[in-house]
Protein backbone atom coordinates (compact mmCIF):
# COMPACT_ATOMS: atom_id res chain seq x y z
CA UNK A 1 0.00 0.00 0.00
CA UNK A 2 2.82 2.36 0.89
CA UNK A 3 4.62 1.87 -2.44
CA UNK A 4 1.40 2.18 -4.47
CA UNK A 5 0.49 5.35 -2.59
CA UNK A 6 3.93 6.84 -3.22
CA UNK A 7 3.67 6.00 -6.93
CA UNK A 8 0.25 7.66 -7.17
CA UNK A 9 1.59 10.76 -5.43
CA UNK A 10 4.34 10.87 -8.08
CA UNK A 11 1.70 10.60 -10.87
CA UNK A 12 2.35 6.94 -11.67
CA UNK A 13 -1.16 5.54 -11.40
CA UNK A 14 -4.00 5.95 -8.98
CA UNK A 15 -4.97 4.22 -5.75
CA UNK A 16 -7.65 3.96 -3.14
CA UNK A 17 -5.64 4.02 0.06
CA UNK A 18 -6.12 4.53 3.78
CA UNK A 19 -5.80 8.16 4.84
CA UNK A 20 -2.40 7.83 6.60
CA UNK A 21 -0.74 7.05 3.24
CA UNK A 22 -2.11 10.20 1.56
CA UNK A 23 -2.33 12.52 4.53
CA UNK A 24 -1.87 16.15 3.42
CA UNK A 25 0.73 16.64 6.17
CA UNK A 26 2.84 13.97 4.45
CA UNK A 27 2.76 15.76 1.07
CA UNK A 28 4.94 18.61 -0.10
CA UNK A 29 3.31 21.79 -1.40
CA UNK A 30 4.40 20.83 -4.93
CA UNK A 31 2.81 17.37 -4.63
CA UNK A 32 -0.44 18.89 -3.35
CA UNK A 33 -0.67 21.06 -6.51
CA UNK A 34 -0.69 18.07 -8.86
CA UNK A 35 -2.78 15.34 -7.26
CA UNK A 36 -6.48 14.90 -6.68
CA UNK A 37 -7.50 13.52 -3.32
CA UNK A 38 -11.09 12.44 -2.83
CA UNK A 39 -12.19 11.32 0.61
CA UNK A 40 -14.62 8.40 0.51
CA UNK A 41 -16.63 7.78 3.68
CA UNK A 42 -15.93 4.30 5.00
CA UNK A 43 -19.64 3.56 5.37
CA UNK A 44 -20.14 3.75 1.58
CA UNK A 45 -17.08 1.78 0.49
CA UNK A 46 -16.47 -1.92 0.25
CA UNK A 47 -13.29 -3.51 -0.99
CA UNK A 48 -12.27 -6.79 -2.56
CA UNK A 49 -8.60 -7.70 -2.17
CA UNK A 50 -6.78 -10.61 -3.72
CA UNK A 51 -3.45 -12.12 -4.61
CA UNK A 52 -2.67 -13.35 -8.10
CA UNK A 53 -0.21 -16.14 -8.65
CA UNK A 54 0.38 -18.93 -11.15
CA UNK A 55 -1.03 -22.14 -9.65
CA UNK A 56 0.77 -24.50 -12.04
CA UNK A 57 4.22 -23.20 -11.10
CA UNK A 58 6.24 -24.07 -8.01
CA UNK A 59 5.07 -21.64 -5.31
CA UNK A 60 7.77 -20.34 -2.98
CA UNK A 61 7.45 -20.88 0.76
CA UNK A 62 6.86 -17.16 1.56
CA UNK A 63 4.03 -17.00 -1.00
CA UNK A 64 2.50 -20.22 0.33
CA UNK A 65 2.71 -18.88 3.89
CA UNK A 66 1.10 -15.59 2.84
CA UNK A 67 -1.72 -17.39 1.03
CA UNK A 68 -2.38 -19.55 4.10
CA UNK A 69 -2.42 -16.53 6.44
CA UNK A 70 -4.81 -14.62 4.18
CA UNK A 71 -7.07 -17.66 3.74
CA UNK A 72 -7.29 -18.16 7.50
CA UNK A 73 -8.02 -14.46 8.06
CA UNK A 74 -10.72 -14.37 5.42
CA UNK A 75 -12.40 -17.49 6.77
CA UNK A 76 -12.33 -16.12 10.33
CA UNK A 77 -13.32 -12.47 9.84
CA UNK A 78 -15.25 -12.15 6.60
CA UNK A 79 -18.98 -12.94 6.77
CA UNK A 80 -20.12 -15.80 4.57
CA UNK A 81 -22.25 -14.69 1.64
Amino acid sequence: MHLASDLAIEHVGAIITPEPFANPRRLTDEQKKHINVVKIPTDVLTANFGISFIKNKQTSEPVTDLLNIISEYVEEYIPKR
